[in-house]
């Protein structure tokens, strides 16, 4: 599905809002946003049909609710579920090797591209500026598309893209990502690696970009697994690649061994800004886009944003792979306000300390949670997703021993609690009470002599 039938989709279910008003893509689009998304039930999915110097039009807000995220991918949240356990439980192989083997790269017809015209230039794209301090404008849902040299797999990944010059971009992806392994692999061989920014392309790549897939997972797989549909390529015009024939605008380039550049500061989701000092550059050898194209945009910056529901997606997929995983685990709940560090609540099954203490090892690997700041772990005889319950029974356990320390961060063991202790009501009361009725006179209240 191209970006413009996804809009259509909204438009006529009334989730689309067409502000026809000139805006400026310094500030003020994203102060419009935050607005938007600020209001009943994450607000409207947004056009911004005039943007100041230039003819590209600006969507936004476009995951701003779970169920606009569901209409993204044209399924349910049940229906959802049960095609990650299906994928999940497809092998006999632990959750990521079943997860890959079922997201193999799909079989990809090749066209001619959609997006033919080549009239943009860099500063013609409305990257934005969102907060006060940043001093470049960024590509925010910008998806990297790049090849690994030596297997030839591609990785999709979601990464901020500073404009940086008029033939430059900051590309800012993680070190251990896949773009950064293919990076390395290339300048390992003195080679540059060739990237494509796709801008508003399937927006189900969207979500299968930002999940926590297994290394070597295909994200078009994942994509088009989840949503039945296919992948149509088209070949770049001076890079080595192939790329969603639909997109609004495609950015070919290249990442010469060791160049590296400053960027930022940029405002995130930490509530502060950041930057970065070795920042891969790209370089930009050719723009093509649609006609009268459409940039994708997010806000990025503390909560509450709309990028909250694709955490809460890949919040659904971890659980879905740790419970099949570790059949101790029953449950794991990411808070909000801190699912872009990786914080979980997990829900264990009581069993031996030993068992938990294996557990808790192996929680501490680099596999779905090995980077997390924190992970609280509590017995299953509590709802974790009531999170003032789960912190209440945390701080009554926590003592130093429980505390372990990770590369990353702090995992606390609040599990192993002694329910024969446990404050609960009588049950044979609480039946009575419930059955029993009980006269209360409105006269009598009257005439209550206090």
């Amino acid at each position: 599905m191209a970006l413009r039938a996804y809009l259509r989709r909204l438009l006529i279910s009334n989730e689309l809002k067409v502000i026809m008003t000139e805006v400026d893509c310094d500030l003020e689009i994203a102060a419009i946003c935050r607005d938007e998304f600020s209001s009943f039930s994450g607000g409207n999915a947004v056009i911004f049909e005039a943007v100041k110097g230039t003819s590209v039009r600006i969507s936004a807000n476009l995951f701003g609710s779970k169920e606009r995220l569901l209409k993204m991918l044209e399924v349910d949240e049940e229906g959802l579920v049960t095609l990650i356990r299906k994928m999940i439980r497809s092998g006999t192989d632990d959750a990521a090797t079943n997860l890959t083997n079922a997201c193999r790269i799909p079989s990809i017809e090749c066209t001619e591209p959609e997006y033919k015209y080549q009239e943009l230039t860099l500063k013609g794209i409305p990257a934005l500026r969102s907060w006060p301090q940043e001093k470049d404008r960024y590509l925010t849902l910008a998806l990297t598309h790049s090849v690994s040299p030596a297997s030839g797999l591609c990785n999709l990944g979601l990464y901020r893209a500073a404009v940086v010059g008029d033939q430059e971009i900051a590309l800012n992806f993680a070190p251990g990502s896949g773009a950064d392994d293919h990076l390395q692999m290339a300048e390992a061989r003195g080679e540059s690696l060739p990237v494509a920014l796709i801008l508003g392309a399937d927006p189900a790549l969207f979500w299968a970009a930002a999940a926590p897939l297994p290394t070597g997972c295909s994200e078009y797989g994942f994509a088009e697994a989840i949503t039945g549909r296919p992948v149509t390529l088209s070949s770049c015009l001076t890079q080595p690649l192939s790329v969603p024939a639909n997109a609004e605008i495609l950015i070919e380039g290249e990442l010469r061994p060791g160049e590296r550049v400053s960027e930022g500061p940029f405002g995130n989701h930490t509530g502060q800004y950041v930057t970065r000092v070795d920042c891969p550059l790209m370089r930009i050898t050719a723009i093509r886009h649609r006609a009268q194209p459409i940039l994708p945009i997010t806000v990025v910056g503390p909560p509450p944003c709309e990028n909250i529901h694709l955490a809460k997606f890949n919040e659904l997929l971890l659980r879905e792979m740790l419970i099949f995983d570790f059949p101790r685990i029953t449950d794991l709940v990411m808070p909000e306000m801190t699912a872009f560090h990786g914080v979980a609540v997990i829900a264990i099954r009581q069993d031996s300390v030993a068992d938990v203490a294996d557990l808790i090892q192996r929680l501490r690997q680099p596999t779905y949670l090995g980077r997390s700041r924190l992970l609280v772990l509590v017995d299953d005889d509590i709802n974790i997703h009531d999170l003032e319950l789960s912190w209440w029974r945390a701080v009554n356990l926590v003592s130093p021993e429980r505390v372990i320390k990770t590369d990353k961060g702090f995992i606390i063991n609040a599990t192993g609690i002694n329910r024969n202790r446990l404050v609960t009501a009588d049950q044979a009361t609480t039946a009575l009470i419930r059955n029993r009725h009980y006269q209360v006179s409105s006269e009598a209240l009257e005439n209550l002599k206090l």
